[in-house]
């Protein structure tokens, strides 16, 4: 046993003293020169995703602020459209017409409604009778309208006032105009018509009645001339 152990002994310092191999120090130059490499590869990697990272963020930071400006659009464009919508306050200018906004805006019923008319103990208030009558109609029966048995005479009476426009027939004039030569000045001059604006060929009535229902009352002129059509 100890000369086993002294063989060994022996053995280990002899391999110390020997001197290292030639090979030693390549190896150990290749070892670092791969390591080295290896340590770039994960630092470019590094870079590479921290680049990523930043690109990412950025990207996510972009994101958040269009959406927050598309929540302010969307906000803005919800306070446009209940304004469209609100009930107009107003008629407009009359140099404006647009049948999109009505001249009166009916205001909203109230919750609890009154009998019309005036209270017990007032005077009626209504629409004065017309002073002249032009014509009075009668309406008599000869049978009855349930039964169809044959009436006499009349056992009473009521009258009824209706006031209403005559039918309305355009009236179509043809207006000569004569020309005169002046000699003093060698003017041509001719008489004045006044009965439609130059070089139109409706009247003043007729031209003043469709200004006012268009401006006036916001009535189009595709409606107007469809309803000067019916006469």
């Amino acid at each position: 046993m100890r000369v086993g152990k002294a063989s060994r002994h022996s053995g280990t310092q002899a391999a110390r003293d020997l001197p290292l191999s030639p090979r030693c120090p390549r190896r150990c130059s290749v070892l670092f020169e791969n390591l080295r490499k290896r340590i770039n590869r994960q630092e470019r990697e590094l870079e590479r995703l921290r680049r990523q990272l930043h690109e990412e963020q950025k990207k996510r930071e972009d994101e958040r602020k269009r959406i927050a400006e598309l929540e302010k659009e969307n906000s803005k464009l919800k306070r446009d459209l209940e304004a469209k919508t609100a009930p107009p306050q107003s008629s407009g200018s009359l140099s404006t017409p647009s049948a999109m906004q009505p001249v009166y805006t009916k205001p909203s019923g109230s919750k609890r409604r009154r009998k019309p008319g005036r209270k017990n103990g007032h005077p009626g208030a209504r629409r004065p009778a017309p002073v002249q009558i032009d014509r009075v109609v009668e309406h008599k029966l000869t049978e009855c309208p349930t039964c169809h048995n044959p009436l006499g005479e009349p056992c009473g009476k009521h009258s009824r006032i209706v006031e209403d426009i005559p039918p309305v027939k355009p009236e179509v004039t043809e207006h000569v105009i004569y020309e005169y030569k002046c000699s003093p000045c060698q003017a041509k001059v001719e008489a004045a018509m006044t009965a439609a604006l130059p070089k139109a060929t409706l009247g003043l009535r007729l031209t003043l009645l469709s200004a006012f229902l268009h401006y006036a009352l916001g009535m189009t002129t595709r409606n107007i001339c469809t309803w000067l059509r019916t006469f």
